[in-house]
């Protein structure tokens, strides 16, 4: 019973001095306002500016813990990162071997002071292109676009933080110097997220997933330094996708219009960014509704959308699980653990 009361408190733990509701008013207006020229350069270009500039402000964190330098380092990243994925999700058989290698390599990163976010959304970047695989030509303009989108949003970051004061202020892990590249142990967490990433793409084209790529998204953000904290992070980020997916099903569904959804976008949006660091389950009760919206904007009104984003969150999360348990990693990682702020999809 004392175990079970423990797991509900963590779960449902509220840190309401992280709810930022400007910078969640920046973050949505910057995220979103691509699709202002969308009937320029089409809904295509507008979701893949407004897809890795959230991305871009993930990487910045709940604490503007990361400098512009490294967030300008990440804009060529993420967006590279999203071109190569789109040729990885076509090679067929390989595919699970490409999302592999671009997973683990990223991930390296987690051992680098102030690198650390950078690796967890270039993984996560690479994971979105396979998920919506295409040839070159696909790969090169979703990577301009990419570009375009977090090259604004660093406008936005840089803007906000001269006009309020803010500076960087990231950390890394315990006891690692500013110079060093890798942490030994970054090796071990980058090989096993990298390979259970490859296990989740393996499953969702097994069973023929729609978005598969948030299997591997899941993935990546769930792993934690602990079985503990695998498990809690896991089982917020399937509640809050739940109540997202009913919520995002509802504002496609039964709500008019192009411009009501785009606002409603706005609305998921900012509140997706101002409560980054609250509570998991909190973010992802906005996230899973944006997301939702955003591809019905893209491809039209599929209602497998909310039952795939559940489906997908809830297989990444047991494989996520699985993988803390059969490793071990909670002794492994024992004197290195994942920085304050990352992972907060």
């Amino acid at each position: 019973m004392g175990s079970e009361k423990e797991f509900v408190s963590n779960v449902t733990r509220l840190d309401l001095s992280s709810f930022d509701p400007v910078t969640g008013l920046r973050a949505g207006a910057f995220v979103v306002l691509p699709f202002l020229l969308a009937p320029v350069i089409g809904y295509v270009g507008a979701a893949f500016a407004a897809l890795n500039g959230m991305w871009l402000t993930n990487t910045e964190g709940p604490d503007s813990g990361v400098p512009l330098k490294v967030l300008m380092v990440a804009c060529l990243a993420e967006s590279a990162a999203t071109g190569l994925g789109t040729i990885a999700g076509s090679t067929g058989v390989l595919t699970p071997f490409f999302v592999g290698l671009g997973v683990f390599f990223p991930m390296l990163l987690h051992g680098a002071l102030r690198w650390d976010r950078v690796g967890t959304y270039t993984a996560i970047t690479f994971a979105v292109g396979v998920g919506l695989p295409g040839d070159l030509h696909a790969a090169a303009v979703r990577t301009g676009f990419s570009l375009l989108g977090t090259i604004w949003v660093l406008f936005g970051i840089a803007a906000q933080r001269r006009l309020g004061g803010k500076t960087a202020h990231g950390s890394g892990p315990p006891g690692q110097e500013p110079g060093s590249l890798f942490h030994p142990d970054a090796l071990k967490n980058a090989l096993s997220i990298g390979t259970a990433s490859a296990v989740g793409i393996a499953v969702g084209l097994a069973l023929n997933l729609p978005r598969d790529f948030w299997v591997v998204v899941t993935i990546i953000l769930s792993v934690q330094p602990s079985f503990n904290s695998t498990f809690v992070y896991t089982s917020g980020m399937v509640l809050g996708t739940m109540v997202g997916a009913v919520i995002g099903a509802a504002a496609v569904a039964y709500v008019p219009g192009l411009y009501l959804q785009l606002l409603f976008l706005v609305v998921f949006a900012v509140f997706m960014f101002a409560t980054r660091g609250v509570n998991t389950a909190l973010v992802q009760v906005f996230l899973a509704p944006f997301v939702i919206v955003l591809l019905s904007l893209i491809y039209g009104h599929q209602v497998n959308f909310p039952e795939a984003r559940i489906l997908d969150v809830t297989i990444g999360g047991v494989i996520s699980v699985a993988t803390v348990y059969v490793l071990g990693l909670d002794v492994v990682r024992s004197h290195w653990k994942r920085p304050a702020g990352v992972a907060r999809g």
